[in-house]
């Protein structure tokens, strides 16, 4: 499976912590760059977003969960949960604020 990370063409905030969101990793595809409607995962909290048409997120909700293939849902589940652990074992460092 490859792995590609991109920059996003501008930061933004998740919505859930309000941590940075600067870059995206991509899996499986040879296109890191995000699209509007795809799924991603906020690695300080662990919530699922989706990317806005502006390239913005937002909280996925139950109903957009609700869509996803049972394979896809899984996966989303096992990188929470995998954030979760990782995140207990190395808690995120504070942004350093100006």
């Amino acid at each position: 499976m490859s792995r590609r990370e991109s920059m996003l063409p501008r930061a933004c905030l998740c919505p859930h912590c309000g941590a940075k969101l600067d870059a995206s990793t991509e899996l499986g595809r040879d296109d890191a760059a995000p699209s509007p409607g795809d799924y991603s995962m906020c690695l300080h909290c662990g919530v699922i977003l989706i990317y806005t048409p502006k390239l913005d997120v937002r909280r996925a909700e139950l109903d957009d969960l609700a869509k996803l293939p049972r394979e896809t849902l899984l996966l989303l589940m096992r990188a929470q949960y995998a954030q979760s652990l990782a995140s207990r074992l190395h808690p995120p460092k504070p942004e350093p604020t100006n």
